[in-house]
């Protein structure tokens, strides 16, 4: 039976993240015109990132998304849209159904990778495939730190290039080397800079090993290889959208909160129904990385081994010391300067330098992933190799199962909140006459005062309202905030006109009076032909308005 399956043992890691992605999300997320799934924080602005990107004008870089982000520049790569889906949809773009959305498919496609890269490690561990498809369960489809980016961070779900850059070190070396790390690097580049900065740590430490450890390539090889790599790299963060000019949106603040905590390999955090959630300072779910209860009830039996000199760690540290330096690295860089273990916390002193350019990855707990996996992958080997097939199989299947069961006190909500979500429309709260007859007279719809944040004030409505007419906005919600300095030339403009009454014909005014705007008292507008009044709540200024002026209340 084993060598029919054998023959098309490829099958199986798909069927299995098919049947996994079914189980945890649900087929409704498939449906390319369903996009109330996608009403969230974060969903929201992969979805209409994407939406703007669609019918704007093809650009060099291609990533560039000038309409969600009218006067401030915007990609496709700050709005986590994922670049290497969204490009070749665009091509497409008008033969697309409206609404569209590709992040269900997506989804499904990270599920099939992460299960066939745990697939191709399994075969470092054990040629049994039933081992196998236990051990590619427990590695990669039920890994908590994966589920949790459900519904939250999709490009996050790409967490099978971790895996492939685990399997490129492990493996035996061939004469594929270079161009299987360079379309994994090209893949991270079109996808998220967080998996980026993880694959090129992974790929530097294979090639310190293999140059160094394993004497498998020539100084002159490793150079050709850096610079390939290297420029191939820039030229797809390029094209993805990453460089936006010297004002870029690349500031962020929450270093050294949004960390790895020393107990977050234990600490459920509402994935259990068994274990408590261990007490930490906030970290909005970044520092997640909880084993599972199946992997934890695992531990102890590793740990026996290799205590029991039954199995070693010396050969893993002999065969790859850098990869091991690269995994203490990732940890001390999650941990950050603010070292906790569960509640307590100890500041370790960094320097400042490093301390605002490690801002740039402030999420710095996502950083442990690569060891989470290769502890994994440590645990389950140990295993493997050192007890008979019988036990191997009995004590992974329980594990399987307890994670499984276990875990669904996390996913299970996600599943019921895809499904409710699913059979709601986008919502959409401006839904008076007036916002359809602006759509028609205008190009692009801002919002006044611009905020020096991620997020600009009421962003979500009023982009879903633009994306729908495809009006330009700066009503966005990035991954990083906005360059100072085009935030104060654009109030600048504004109060501006606001002072003279010389408006742009072509913008619809959304305002709001507040500390940081600089409104004249009255505001300058021309009764007779433009419209300044509340419409579903907003204080709107229509310059030169043709359409019918609604009977609605006037801004205070």
């Amino acid at each position: 039976m084993q060598r029919i399956f054998r023959s098309f043992d490829f099958i199986l890691p798909i069927l299995f993240g098919v049947a996994s992605f079914l189980l945890v999300v649900g087929p409704l997320p498939l449906e390319p015109t369903n996009i109330g799934w996608l009403n969230g924080l974060d969903p929201s602005t992969h979805y209409l990132g994407w939406e703007f990107f669609r019918y704007s004008p093809w650009t060099l870089p291609l990533g560039l998304n000038p309409s969600y982000g009218y006067s401030i520049g915007s990609s496709i790569m700050y709005s986590d849209s994922i670049p290497i889906m969204a490009i070749p949809f665009k091509v497409f773009g008008p033969y697309l159904p409206k609404p569209f959305q590709y992040i269900g498919l997506w989804t499904l496609i990270c599920f099939i990778l992460q299960a066939w890269f745990s697939w191709k490690l399994s075969k470092l561990i054990s040629q049994d495939l039933i081992i196998r498809l236990l051990i590619c369960g427990l590695l990669g489809i039920f890994a908590p730190p994966l589920l949790k980016r459900l519904g939250l961070h999709a490009a996050l779900l790409g967490q099978f290039l971790l895996l492939a850059g685990l399997y490129l070190n492990l493996r035996p070396q061939n004469n594929q080397r270079l161009l299987c790390w360079l379309s994994l690097l090209v893949a991270a580049s079109l996808i998220n800079f967080y998996l980026l900065v993880m694959i090129i740590t992974l790929w530097l430490a294979n090639v310190m090993d293999q140059w160094i450890n394993h004497k498998k390539i020539t100084l002159v090889v490793l150079l050709k290889e850096f610079v390939i790599c290297s420029l191939a790299v820039i030229f797809s963060m390029w094209q993805a959208g990453f460089f936006l000019g010297k004002d870029a949106p690349i500031r962020a603040e929450g270093f050294g909160s949004y960390k790895l905590n020393l107990l977050s390999l234990f600490d459920a955090n509402h994935w259990s129904y068994v274990l408590p959630n261990i007490a930490t300072p906030e970290d909005l779910g970044e520092g997640f990385n909880y084993l599972g209860l199946g992997l934890i009830c695992l531990l102890p039996l590793s740990i026996f081994l290799i205590f029991s000199n039954r199995a070693s760690l010396y050969p893993y540290i002999k065969r790859f010391p850098f990869l091991i330096f690269a995994f203490i690295g990732l940890t001390v860089f999650a941990l950050s300067n603010l070292v906790s273990i569960g509640m307590y916390t100890v500041e370790m002193p960094w320097p400042s330098a490093l301390t605002n350019l490690a801002s740039i990855l402030r999420s710095s707990g996502r950083l442990f992933w690569p060891v989470y996996y290769g502890l994994v992958f440590l645990i389950l080997a140990i295993i493997a190799k050192n007890v008979s097939r019988k036990w191997v199989i009995i004590f992974f299947t329980s594990a399987l199962m307890i994670q499984i069961v276990d875990t669904r006190a996390g996913w299970w909500p996600l599943h019921q909140t895809f499904n409710e979500l699913s059979k709601r429309p986008f919502p959409n709260p401006l839904n008076d006459p007036f916002w359809a007859s602006a759509a028609k007279q205008y190009k692009a719809v801002i919002n006044y005062p611009l905020i020096d944040n991620q997020a600009q004030i009421n962003w979500q409505p009023i982009a879903y309202y633009a994306a729908s007419n495809q009006l330009a906005t700066n009503a966005v919600y990035l991954g990083r905030r906005p360059g100072t300095a085009s935030v104060a030339q654009f109030n600048a403009q504004i109060e501006a006109q606001m002072k003279s009454g010389e408006y742009d014909q072509t913008v619809l005014y959304i305002l709001y009076p507040s500390p940081q705007s600089n409104y004249p008292n009255p505001i300058q507008y021309a009764p007779q032909k433009d419209f300044y009044g509340v419409v579903n709540g907003l204080t709107v200024l229509a310059p030169n308005w043709q359409g019918k002026t609604p009977n609605l209340a006037k801004p205070n």
